[in-house]
C-alpha cells in the first residue's frame, strides 16, 4: 500500500499548495500530444536556463553557539492534524538540534487563517518570522515594506542566504517571481528547479471506451463532441463527461476551445476579460447544446467527490467517461487507489489530455501550470536577528535542509541508498495507526525552502499514472495570467469592489443557458451589459496594470 501513503501525500499538498496559474510556457502550434512517452521539460526561450545552480552550498551549524529564540507565524494547516504543538515533532526538535536555534510556532486553526493574521498585524506585536501560505498579501509586498511590516531582504540575502541567492537566479522566470514590481525581495519563497513540479491536475478520459468506439483520445472540441456522442450512442453511456460544481474547470478547459478564458487572460500582454469576447458566447452555444443532447452529467452541481481540481464520481459506477482528475489518479491509478473496482472495470484506463483546442491549429493557450516559486515567508521589522532568520530559512534551500524537511532524520526515517534518500518502510504504510509516527518525522513538502517534489515519486508503486504529467505539462499556456502579479493597495481595491458578484454573475448565467432555462439570444446583450454596468473595465484596467509591471521587472 505505498501507493497508497504517496496519493495521501499529494492531496495534503494538493489543498495546501495550489496557486493561480502562470504564463511560464511557450506557444506551440503542435497540437497537444495524448501518448505516454515523456515530453521534453522545455523552459521558455527567456528563461535562459544554464546547467543549474549549485543547492549544495555548505551551511555551518549550529548557526549559533547558543541557544537563541525566536518565533514564527506558521500557516500550516496540517502541522497540528496529529500535534498540538510543532515542538512535540521530531523533525522540529532535531531542526533545533541543528541550527540551535529554538522556533516558538504560532499555528492559525484550520480555515481561520486569514482571520488568525489579520488580528495578528493589527495587535502590533508580531513574531520574526510569517510564513503565508497562501494567505493574501493586501496591497502587494511592497505595501508591506513601505509600511513597516516586513523588511526588504535584498541586502540580507546577498550576505546571509547563498542557497536562496543560487536558487532564485536558476532562470529569468525565477528571478521575476521572486522580487516585487520595485526590485526588492520582501522575503523568500518556496522554490523548485525551473520547470518544478509539473501540472498536477489536468482532464482525463476513459481510454478503455474510447478502444470500445474505435477513436483515439480527443485533441480538439469537435474531437470531445464526437468522443462523447459515441459513448452515448454505440455504448448507451448518457451524460458522462462531469464539469466541477462551479460549471467551469478551474483552468478554463473547453471555454479556452474559443479563444477566450472564464475570466481574465492575456493575450500578447494585453488583459482580456473572457465573458466579453465573442469566443464566450460561441462556447454558450456549444456547452449548451452538448447539455440538451444528454452528453454532460446533469447533477454535477450536487454530486459527491466532485471538487474544483478532481472527480472520482461515477467512475466506479460506469457512469463517467471523462473528467477533471490529478495523476495519482491516471492510467489505472482509480483501480489502484480503489476508487475504481477492477472486477468490474478489468480494463479501466483513465489517458491524460489536454484542453482541447479550437482546431488542429488553433492551441487553446490556457492550462494549470505548477509554478515552481510560490508563497511568501516574511521577516518582519519587529525581529531583532533578521540576520539569523534569514539564515536559518536559507538552510532550508540547502540540498540537507531540503531532505531534511522532506523525509526526516537519516537513520529513522529514511537511509540514503546509492546516495539517494529512500523512506524506511514504516513512512510508506497506509496504517493509520502509524500516521502519527510518519507526520511527526517530516513537513510534508508544506514549508518554505526547497521543494524536491520528483523525490516523492519515488514513493508510487504504480508508475503508470506519471503518464499524466509527461501529457498535461505539454500543454500551452501562453494565455495564462502570471503567478507573481501584484496590484497595489488601490488596484486591489477596485478589482475587489465588485469580483464577487461578476462572478456570480458569470456563473449563473452560464449555468441558466447551459441548462436551458435562460435563451442565450435574447439575453446575451443584457447579460454584457451588466457586465459593464458592474465596471468591468475598471477591474480589467487593475489587472493589465499589474501585468505591465510584471513583465517590466
Amino acid at each position: 500500500m505505498k501507493n497508497y501513503f504517496a496519493l495521501i501525500l499529494i492531496l495534503v499538498l494538493v489543498v495546501s499548495l495550489f496557486v493561480g496559474c502562470s504564463d511560464g510556457n511557450e506557444e506551440s502550434t503542435t497540437p497537444p500530444s495524448t501518448s505516454s512517452p515523456a515530453a521534453d521539460k522545455k523552459p521558455t526561450e527567456s528563461a535562459e536556463i544554464d546547467e543549474g545552480p549549485d543547492l549544495s552550498k555548505e551551511t555551518v551549524l549550529p548557526l549559533v553557539e547558543e541557544k537563541y529564540n525566536m518565533s514564527a507565524f506558521w500557516s500550516y494547516d496540517t502541522a497540528t492534524t496529529y500535534f498540538s504543538d510543532m515542538n512535540d515533532r521530531k523533525i522540529t526538535q532535531y531542526i533545533e538540534e541543528l541550527t540551535n536555534i529554538h522556533m516558538e510556532y504560532q499555528i492559525p486553526a484550520q480555515g481561520m487563517e486569514n482571520e488568525t493574521f489579520g488580528l495578528l498585524i493589527t495587535s502590533n506585536d508580531w513574531p520574526d518570522i510569517m510564513w503565508m501560505n497562501d494567505i493574501p498579501i493586501t496591497g502587494g509586498p511592497d505595501k508591506w515594506i513601505d509600511d513597516g511590516i516586513v523588511l526588504e531582504l535584498n541586502d540580507l540575502i546577498e550576505d546571509y542566504a547563498p542557497n536562496y541567492k543560487a536558487m532564485r537566479e536558476w532562470s529569468d522566470y525565477h528571478y521575476k517571481e521572486t522580487v516585487t514590481d520595485t526590485g526588492r525581495m520582501a522575503g523568500m519563497l518556496f522554490v523548485t528547479s525551473y520547470p518544478g513540479e509539473p501540472p498536477w491536475t489536468g482532464l482525463g478520459i476513459r481510454q478503455d471506451w474510447l478502444d470500445q468506439v474505435g477513436l483515439p483520445a480527443p485533441v480538439t472540441i469537435d474531437d470531445w463532441y464526437n468522443a462523447l456522442t459515441a459513448f452515448k450512442e454505440q455504448l448507451g453511456k448518457p451524460g458522462s463527461l462531469m464539469l466541477p460544481p462551479s460549471g467551469f474547470y478551474y483552468s478554463s478547459e473547453f471555454v479556452s476551445a474559443f479563444g477566450v478564458g472564464k475570466d481574465f487572460y492575456q493575450e500578447d500582454g494585453i488583459v482580456k476579460f473572457g465573458p466579453l469576447e465573442p469566443g464566450y458566447k460561441e462556447y454558450l452555444k456549444t456547452i449548451s447544446k452538448w447539455f440538451s443532447e444528454d452528453l454532460i452529467y446533469r447533477d454535477f452541481l450536487t454530486i459527491e467527490n466532485n471538487t474544483m481540481f478532481w472527480s472520482t464520481a461515477g467512475y466506479d459506477d460506469g457512469i463517467i467517461a471523462a473528467s477533471h482528475t490529478m495523476w495519482p489518479f491516471c492510467a489505472d491509478g482509480m483501480v489502484t487507489n480503489e476508487r475504481v473496482d477492477a472486477e468490474k472495470h478489468p480494463d479501466f484506463w483513465l489517458t491524460p489530455v489536454n484542453p482541447p483546442w479550437g482546431d488542429e491549429n488553433t492551441p487553446a493557450g490556457l492550462a494549470y501550470f505548477q509554478s515552481p516559486v510560490r508563497d511568501y515567508t516574511f521577516v518582519t521589522t519587529q525581529c531583532t536577528r533578521p540576520d539569523l532568520a534569514v539564515r536559518w530559512l536559507d538552510w532550508r534551500y540547502s540540498y540537507e535542509g531540503a531532505v531534511t524537511c522532506e523525509y526526516g532524520i537519516e537513520g529513522e526515517s529514511f537511509d540514503y541508498v546509492d546516495g539517494k534518500p529512500v523512506f524506511r518502510d514504516f513512512m510508506l504504510e497506509s496504517n493509520s495507526d502509524t500516521a502519527a509516527d510518519r507526520f511527526t518525522y517530516m513537513y510534508m513538502g508544506d514549508k518554505p525552502g526547497w521543494y524536491l517534489f520528483d523525490k516523492l515519486w519515488e514513493t508510487m508503486e504504480n508508475q503508470n499514472v506519471f503518464i499524466a504529467y509527461d501529457v498535461w505539462e505539454t500543454a500551452p499556456t501562453h494565455k495564462n495570467m502570471p503567478n507573481g502579479l501584484s496590484m497595489t493597495a488601490e488596484e486591489a481595491e477596485i478589482y475587489n469592489r465588485n469580483a464577487t458578484d461578476i462572478e456570480t454573475l458569470v456563473q449563473e448565467y452560464t449555468i441558466n443557458v447551459m441548462f436551458g432555462n435562460t435563451d442565450l439570444e435574447s439575453s446575451y446583450d443584457e447579460f454584457i451589459s451588466r457586465l459593464h454596468g458592474m465596471n468591468i473595465e475598471a477591474a480589467i484596467e487593475a489587472y493589465q496594470a499589474a501585468l505591465t509591471r510584471y513583465n517590466q521587472r
